[in-house]
C-alpha cells in the first residue's frame, strides 16, 4: 500500500505533538521559563501559531514551527540531537 510521503510541515507537526506531550499540559510555561524570548507578545504569538498548526497547518510557516519545535525538543531530549 503506497502512502503519500509526509511534507516537512507535517513531520514538524508530528514532532511538535511529541514534544508537547513529553512536556505535559504546562508546556508553554516550561518553554517560557527555559527560553525567555517566548516571554513577550511576539513569543506568545509564536507559541499560539505553533499550537494552532495542529488543527490548521496554514497558520504557521515551516521556519517558525521548526524554531519552536527545536526549542521544545531541547527540553525533552537534552542529551540527544533533534531528528
Amino acid at each position: 500500500m503506497d502512502q503519500k510521503p509526509q511534507t516537512i510541515k507535517e513531520r514538524l507537526i508530528d514532532r511538535f505533538l511529541t514534544a508537547r506531550e513529553a512536556l505535559g499540559p504546562n508546556w508553554r510555561k516550561i518553554l517560557v521559563e527555559a527560553a525567555p524570548e517566548y516571554d513577550s507578545v511576539k513569543g506568545v504569538d509564536k507559541l499560539n501559531r505553533a499550537a494552532g498548526s495542529v488543527t490548521r497547518s496554514q497558520r504557521v510557516g515551516v521556519d517558525l514551527l521548526e524554531e519552536v519545535v527545536t526549542d521544545m525538543e531541547k527540553l525533552t531530549l537534552p542529551n540527544e540531537q533533534p531528528v
